[in-house]
């Protein structure tokens, strides 16, 4: 597999599946690199066929299923040489940095971040509040830490806004607001 030949990240980023041009499900990256990715997820994959990944936030990776395991596969991507050196230095300054900030390089954003200096509310997720800091928002998510364990896809409440959560890194979560990605938004 290509990427066993780039310094790979874990990753925890909610991802949509698309298999020989049929959309096959949802999923969650293993980890990453500038070769290839590893998905854990329900649609089923062969050798050979041709997947689609779509991150949260909007950016979307073609390529060749390399590697089929239980729960998931592995892809390697179809990448220009310059497409293929900037995702590799958002992987390096990932794996340096281990930040949230870093791979939010891969997102589309459509909207700015507003920052919010640890800005303390409550998260409703199933029917509870939990309390949460507010690291950044825009019109189309928002990125929250907590020291309650979150699950990529629960659906949470963030004041008037509904939504998903779309990613993880530690304590840090990734929001998708409902509509967001149906809008653009992000």
């Amino acid at each position: 597999m290509h990427s066993r030949n780039y310094p790979r990240a874990s990753t925890e980023i909610g991802v949509t599946v698309r298999l020989n041009g049929v959309e096959s499900g949802d999923g969650v990256s293993i980890n990453l690199s500038a070769g290839g990715v590893a998905v854990a997820t329900s649609a089923t994959a062969e050798i050979g066929d041709r997947a689609e990944v779509g991150f949260a936030g909007g950016a979307a990776l073609e390529g060749a299923v390399v590697r089929v395991f239980d729960g998931g596969f592995a892809m390697s991507f179809d990448l220009k040489d310059c497409a293929r050196d900037r995702l590799g230095m958002v992987v390096d300054q990932m794996i340096v940095a281990d930040s949230d900030a870093t791979r939010l390089l891969l997102d589309r954003r459509a909207y700015a971040r507003i920052p919010c200096p640890r800005f303390e509310t409550t998260i409703r997720v199933a029917n509870r509040d939990i309390t949460c800091w507010v690291n950044d928002i825009s019109l189309g998510g928002a990125s929250v830490i907590t020291a309650e364990r979150l699950r990529i896809g629960d659906e949470v409440g963030l004041g008037v806004a509904s939504g998903r959560v779309v990613s993880r890194r530690g304590g840090t979560y990734g929001v998708e607001f409902d509509g967001a990605a149906a809008d653009g938004w992000g």
